[in-house]
């Protein structure tokens, strides 16, 4: 049943990852064809096109970038994300638009069944006293006044 698990996580995994590059592939398009009406369709293809990359990053091995995008580190986080990518890219007229969110939505309800019956433990911090303080941790320092 694990092995079952990681297999359909994996292939999720590969769902989004071209997803990501299908967001990418279209915003770069309607760059290039100089498709943009109006100042709202220039911000939702620059907002495509970054988008596009977070979620290709999201699922290559990038801790940097996941200090900082933390939620995309859980099931619910990216399923809530997905839901919202698939939302904004939802259009009727250019089918391909229609195809990316509803593979959009898919990964989403995937994401949510994967968040309610599966346990993530893919994000733990060591329980050790040898890790460095993070940012937000108080420290005690000593006033020598």
């Amino acid at each position: 049943m694990a092995q079952g698990n990681d297999r359909f996580v994996f292939l999720l995994r590969v769902l989004t990852f071209a997803c990501g590059v299908a967001l990418i592939a279209l915003g770069i398009v309607k760059f290039i064809s100089m498709s943009i009406g109006g100042p709202r369709d220039f911000f939702l293809t620059v907002y495509y096109i970054l988008f596009g990359i977070l979620v290709c990053f999201s699922e290559m091995p990038c801790d940097r970038l996941m200090s900082c995008f933390f939620f995309l580190k859980y099931y619910i986080g990216k399923a809530l994300f997905f839901l919202f990518l698939g939302t904004i890219t939802f259009r009727w007229t250019p089918v391909y638009f229609l195809v990316i969110s509803i593979v959009m939505f898919c990964a989403s309800g995937f994401y949510f069944v994967l968040f309610f019956t599966c346990s993530q433990e893919r994000v733990s911090q060591p329980k050790d006293n040898n890790h460095e303080d993070s940012k937000f941790e108080k420290r005690n320092v000593e006033n020598e006044a």
